[in-house]
């Protein structure tokens, strides 16, 4: 009986330690964040954030700036700028974000591998890949 014993309260020990742990805040955010990427499904547009951090939570907002980098465009590339709404994940491994350009509100969804790879989904299109590295 006694080993019993001995072994739960190591196990609640054990338990109680991991749900510390995990209860912790993931390292500390930064305040601000520059992204930079590329959409399309030829990488055709480059993709330039600033964001700074809001008061609360893991959420970041600022400005977004698309170029076109295809070879296509008369008269220099097209540009478009809106603004960006990012949400990072607890542990960093997601990405969601609210894209508005031109007044068109976009949802993206990346999960983190080398950098944030995931589709930019927009009413009444195809979703578009986007890829996103924080610098």
């Amino acid at each position: 009986m006694f080993r019993w014993r001995s072994t739960g309260v190591i196990a609640l020990s054990f338990g109680g330690g991991l749900a510390t742990v995990l209860m912790m805040d993931a390292p500390g955010m930064p305040q601000s964040l520059q992204l930079t990427g590329h959409s399309g499904h030829l990488a055709e547009w480059s993709l330039v954030a600033k964001l700074t951090k809001e008061e609360t939570g893991s959420t970041f907002v600022g400005e977004l700036t698309l170029e076109h980098t295809g070879i296509c465009s008369l008269g220099g590339p097209e540009k478009k700028t809106g603004e960006m709404q990012l949400h990072l994940a607890r542990f960093r491994s997601t990405m969601h974000a609210r894209v508005l350009i031109d007044g068109v509100e976009c949802a993206y969804v990346g999960a983190l591998s080398d950098v944030y790879n995931g589709t930019l989904t927009c009413p009444g299109s195809r979703p578009v890949p986007l890829t996103v590295w924080i610098n």
